[in-house]
């Protein structure tokens, strides 16, 4: 759809390199811990900046998500997504994108992708 923005937020993974593929599941658990804390900061920081906005169809959404589908084989797969679709109004698309690069200010241990 050409009307949807997605979003990717990574934070800097406290996993280490050489355990990745053999991580137990406390790590994992550890780092799924670490991406609710990250998900609730982003969702309360995104609400005051978004307090008076006026969404055109769908507001900000934020989800933990693994790429493998499995939280307990690769945790270093986990990562925060969105999509929100935005209609015909691209503002939503630049204010959440806009949103986005603000809280990676604040934390600078975060990378994200908009799509």
């Amino acid at each position: 759809l050409d009307s949807v923005v997605k979003d990717q937020l990574n934070p800097e993974s406290d996993l280490n390199e050489k355990n990745a593929d053999v991580c137990s599941l406390s790590t994992a658990e550890l780092h799924w811990e670490k991406l609710k804390k990250v998900k609730e900061e982003c969702e309360n920081y995104v609400r005051i900046l978004a307090e008076d906005y006026i969404w055109h169809n769908e507001g900000f959404d934020l989800r933990i998500a693994n790429l493998s589908q499995d939280r307990e084989q690769d945790p270093k797969c986990f990562h925060l997504f969105g999509c929100t679709d935005f209609g015909d109004n691209i503002e939503d698309e630049w204010f959440i994108t806009w949103m986005l690069v603000q809280f990676t200010k604040r934390r600078k241990d975060i990378t994200i992708r908009v799509v």
